[in-house]
Formats: structure tokens, sequence, C-alpha cells
């Protein structure tokens, strides 16, 4: 029973009962329970924030755009006064928004009906809001707010888009938002996209709806044209980093699918209905008339804009089926998986789909293939570069596709060559991830890949990343689902070159304690591209355990090793009484600098930050770690590192993890 599920939850965990409900279980049986204002008020936000970027979702997902006046018009149950319909169906596994569209009501005074899929993945979330969610939060509005009344829209229109069917609001409020939309985009840097909805959210929070003749039923108060322009432009440009409103939307929309639609016959339908004449001036029909008062051909007017409420029952179905099967193909566009499921899809379709893999995939072969090592190296640093060591031999078996390759090369050998050359080799579509346990070697790898003007980015999870050859990730980043989703979604493409471990001995360092996401690196093995495992200390006898960390086979590793010993290296430990760690670290560090004055530099690494900032302190020196400063601050201090020349310790470090360092 969707209704009381959440109660059941608060029911049965303390910690969440404690987050909405001061009442004790045993009030909560008897009926008299007790919600916390604040904890209830903080879920209404949530819902809010839930609510309006389901808005965006399906604003993008379910293929023709929407009217602002049309998505906020979309209900999830009858009007208990039988005055108009829920809009929510589910059709052959999809939902479906279903919206009337008067443009042109006054000309013909007949309503079109607009049907707009959205792709499983965004359904299942729509239907467990429905479900499980929906139900609750009106029996939490009795509790807190004492409000007894209701509305069945998913985003309450304000009581003055309540208009009667007529096509002049919904011109004027395109209109307005069209307006709005240049003036925002002429004013960089002004207005706070989600400030009028801070505001609404402020008064919200006080308001008794049934006090107030004006005030929402909604928890997430009013939905009008402004609101979901606002929210489109919040949406947009946290993900993608453009800000796009809905008219922009609606314009680009049909240019976007006619250029990447899978289905030829998609297109053919598309090309119909946003290129066809408009009618003829002599054309005095009725309908010809109301189109072209639409701007629109009735071509047009009918397909996108909706089916007739009067049309014959056969002509309505065909034309809903002809309108799922172009939203499907926007589906696939978009790489939902779910759009590609074995009954949803053509078998001509499917082949083609296949055979367009398979040459995706020679084409990507043929690609790594052709690379000229020599010539790139050339390219990259001089005539007069060579290849050293190892490097070779390891480069020809990443040209020659090898699936598993571990290199072994000291620090300073060359080890990121073995990824920047090829991508530097292959800049077209490829993309290479480079997992990198340290902060410090992300910005080092970032600084030599801008001077070789390769393409590397910083992974972000919440804005896609387009046009880098290199794509830098930590590794708790790199096992988590959004980035394995990215993976997944450019291996399809056949656009995954490489995947590249460096510094892969951290996998053996980690464990339950310490870093523990990194032990996950071992699923990177199972993603059906190539591999490379770089790394300057793994020993001959670590290599078992190594084999057995990452998950494959000693056999399915090809291995390249060279000397890691350091001739100018040396070690020795140095036994001190408890508590004087600081003092003996003092005497040591006076000793090194009177043998070794200027241009010799001091590093003192520490277990925890707070040991370095300690230790940086007693030391008069400056400290580094992954909370001091900016990403501008920490390069400083790293080039202070090996620059500065005054002969005092230039480093505290302390870096990976949260307390731990390298």
């Amino acid at each position: 029973d969707g209704a009381k599920w959440m109660w059941q939850r608060i029911f049965d965990h303390e910690g969440i009962r404690r987050l909405l409900v001061t009442s004790s279980i045993e009030e909560i049986q008897a009926g008299q329970t007790e919600c916390d204002p604040a904890g209830v008020e903080r879920y209404f936000r949530q819902v809010r924030r839930f609510k309006e970027e389901m808005m965006a979702l399906i604003h993008m997902s379910a293929g023709a755009p929407a009217r602002a006046t049309e998505l906020i018009s979309i209900q999830h149950e009858n009007d208990s006064q039988a005055q108009s319909q829920r809009g929510v169906f589910i059709d052959n596994g999809m939902v479906v928004f279903v919206t009337g569209y008067h443009k042109g009501y006054k000309m013909g005074r007949r309503v079109k009906i607009i049907h707009r899929y959205v792709p499983r993945e965004v359904g299942e979330v729509m239907v467990y809001y429905l479900w499980l969610v929906e139900p609750f939060v009106p029996s939490l509005q009795v509790i807190a707010r004492r409000q007894c009344d209701y509305c069945p829209w998913m985003w309450q229109p304000r009581p003055e888009a309540e208009w009667a069917p007529g096509e002049d609001a919904a011109e004027e409020g395109e209109r307005e938002e069209a307006a709005a939309m240049e003036e925002d985009a002429a004013e960089a840097g002004g207005e706070d996209a989600d400030a009028w909805s801070d505001a609404e959210e402020d008064w919200l929070s006080g308001v008794v709806p049934q006090t107030i003749e004006a005030a929402p039923r909604n928890v997430d108060g009013f939905g009008d044209p402004d609101r979901v322009r606002r929210v489109m432009y919040r949406e947009t440009e946290a993900r993608s980093g453009v800000r796009t409103g809905v008219a922009m939307w609606r314009n680009a929309y049909p240019a976007i699918q006619c250029r990447f639609c899978h289905d030829p016959s998609v297109r053919e339908a598309l090309d119909d209905i946003y290129e066809a004449p408009r009618a003829g001036a002599g054309d005095a029909s009725i309908a010809s008339v109301r189109a072209r008062q639409a701007g629109h051909s009735p071509r047009m007017e009918e397909m996108i804009y909706g089916l007739l409420l009067t049309a014959n029952p056969i002509a309505t179905m065909t034309e809903q089926a002809q309108f799922r099967k172009v939203t499907i193909d926007w589906h696939r566009m978009l790489r939902f998986a779910s759009s590609w499921i074995e009954h949803a899809v053509d078998a001509d379709l499917e082949q083609r789909r296949q055979k367009e893999e398979q040459r995706a995939r020679q084409r990507r072969w043929d690609r790594i293939r052709r690379i000229d090592i020599d010539a790139t190296m050339t390219q990259l640093y001089g005539a007069e570069a060579r290849l050293r060591g190892i490097q070779r031999p390891a480069l020809e078996a990443m040209v020659a596709q090898v699936p598993r390759v571990l290199a072994i090369m000291r620090t300073g050998g060359g080890k990121s060559l073995l990824f920047m050359l090829p991508v530097a080799a292959t800049p077209d579509d490829g993309v290479t991830v480079v997992v990198v346990p340290t902060i410090s070697l992300r910005q080092d790898l970032q600084e030599r890949c801008d001077r070789e003007h390769i393409p590397c980015v910083e992974w972000n999870g919440k804005r896609p990343l387009y046009h880098a050859g290199i794509i830098m990730v930590m590794p708790e980043s790199a096992v988590t689902k959004a980035f394995g989703r990215f993976i997944d979604e450019k291996r399809t493409m056949q656009q995954l070159d490489w995947i590249v471990i460096d510094e892969c001995q951290v996998i053996l360092e980690s464990h339950a304690d310490w870093r523990p996401e990194v032990l996950k690196l071992c699923e990177m093995a199972e993603k059906e591209v190539q591999v490379l495992y770089l790394t300057a200390t793994l020993p001959p006898s670590e290599d078992p355990r190594f084999y057995q960390a990452i998950g494959v086979p000693e056999a399915d590793v090809v291995r390249f090793r060279e000397a890691t010993t350091r001739p100018n290296a040396a070690y020795r430990v140095v036994e001190y009484p408890r508590g004087e760690e600081e003092a003996e670290v003092s005497r040591l560090v006076e000793e090194r600098e009177a043998r070794y004055p200027p241009p010799g530099q001091i590093v003192v690494y520490c277990k925890t930050i707070e040991q370095a900032k300690g230790m940086a302190e007693v030391l008069r020196c400056s400290v580094y770690h992954r909370h001091v400063g900016d990403t501008a601050m920490k390069k400083t201090i790293l080039l202070r590192l090996t620059r500065h020349m005054d002969g005092r310790p230039d480093r505290i470090g302390c870096e990976e993890g949260e307390e731990r360092c390298d």
C-alpha cells in the first residue's frame, strides 16, 4: 500500500522517525502523531526541489517540448469536481504525459491532445513518486499545517494562470518567456536564476494555506511560466554549462533530432513536420487559416501540437503511435538504455544499429593501429627526442590493443608518455580515462597536457564532459555509478580508447580503514576496454598479490619492467624517545641543511594533516595538504618547492585521503 509505505518506514526506522516526528512509537500507534515543524518543512523543500528537477527532466526528455503553460497544467489525478482530468498515464510500458492544447481554439473551437512519452528510466522515478511520496505529503500537511485542502496538479498553476480555454494567454506567456530569455542572456552575471524560488520558499515555510486565499495547496508553491523558465535555466546551466530556457529549447529540439536521429523514417517525418510549406494564401479552409495563425502548416499543427478530440479513433491511434516512435528515437539519441530493449526496436533498425556499432568499432581499431609512434614523438618533443627504456615496447602493446598492460618504471622514467602519446596521435573523438590517486599528480598531469595541447579535463559528476582526450578522475569517483554510466556510454559509442590507472600500487596500500573505495578499481578490468597499469613501486614479490587485487589472472597481463632503483636515494631509521618527535625532526632538518646547502631542498612528510600543521609551526616553513587554499595556492606552493632557494625546509606535506599523506 503506497499510501502507508512512508509511514511504515518512519515506524520501523528510528533515524528517519527523528527527522520528521517527535512522537514515540506508542503515541503513533495510538494515533497521536506530532511532527517536528522544522523537519517537515525541510522535507517539503526537498520535495519541491525534486519536482523542479523532474519538471526539467520531463521537458527535455519527452520529445517535442511543451510550452510552460502546458507543462504546469498536468494533473496526476482527476479533479474532485470533475472539471478536469488527469494527464499522467501508462501506455504499453511507458509513462506518457497528456495535455490539452488550446492554440487556435477561438477559430475552430477544438482542443488538441498532445502525448509526450518519457524514457522508462524517467517514468519509473515518476511512478515511485506518485505511488509512495505523493500520498504521504498530504498526510504531513494535515498534521504539520492543519491543511485539509489539496490540489491534483503536479505543479499547481498560479491562479491567474488558470485561464479559460483560449490562445491569448499561452501566446502571451511564451512571448514574455522569450523576451525574458533575451534579457537574461544580455545581462551576464545578472539576477540569480533561483532567487525567486528561494523567496517563495521562505514565504511558504510560514504559511497555513487555508488562512490565505491565494496560498498554494501544493507544498512546492505555485507554478507559472516564469518559474519554469528559471528552473530550466538553473538545471541546464548546472548540468551542461549552457543556460537554456523553454523557448530556446523548443527551437533547438527539432534541429538536434533531425541531425542525430537513428531511424531514417523518423528524419523524414521530422522534415515533413518542421519544413512543410505553409498553406497558400488562397486556401481559406478553417484548418488552413488556423494553421497560418499558429505560424505552422496544417501537417505540423496536427502532428506536433496534438490530435483533435473529434478525430477518428483509428487515426488517433495511428498518430499517437507515430509520435511514440519519434519520441523513442529521441530517447535513443539521449542514450537511454530502455529505448533499445528488444521488443521496442524494429528488427531492421536493430540490424542497422548493430552494423553501425561494428563500423564504429572497426574505425576505432583502424585509427589506433595507424598511430605512428616516432612521428608523434617528434611532434610533441622535437626531432631530438628519443624513447628510452621500456617505452617503445609498452607503446607498441598499447597500439596493438593488448587488453591488459602493466608498466613498472622508475619515478621520472616517462610513464605518462605511454598514454599521452597515443592520445596526441588520435585527437578525433576518442576518450582516455586516467585514474590518479593524488591531487598533486592530477595537477601535474593537467599542466603537462596543457603544454602539449592535449585536451584534458577533470571529471565533474554534475556536468557532461565533451571535447576532451583525457579525463582525469580520483579513484573514489571512478567507482561511482555516475562515472560507471559515463564509461558505459562512451564504450557503447565506441569512443572509449583506454583506461589508465596511474600509481596503481595504491590498490595494495588501501584497506577497509583507509581509502576502501580504491579496492573497487578491480571493476575497471570488466569494462571491455584496454587497461594500462602504471607504477614505480611494485616489487616482483608483490606481483601475485597485485594480480589478485585487480581481478586479472597473471597470464592475461603483459608486463614491462625496468630497474626502479635510485642510486642517489638512501634510507635510514632513526630511533627517538616517545614524546620527542618534534625535537628530533628539528635536529635532523638542521643536520641536513648543513650537509645540503642551497639549492638543496628538504621535504618532511607527515601521517596526518594536523601533524603536518604542527610540524610546520615548529620548523617555521610552509605546509601543503589537500585543504590548503584553492588550486592556485596549491600550485604556488608546489612551484616554491622546486624553485625556492633559501635552504629552509620547503614543505610539510600531507595529501592522500582525508587524514592520510602519501
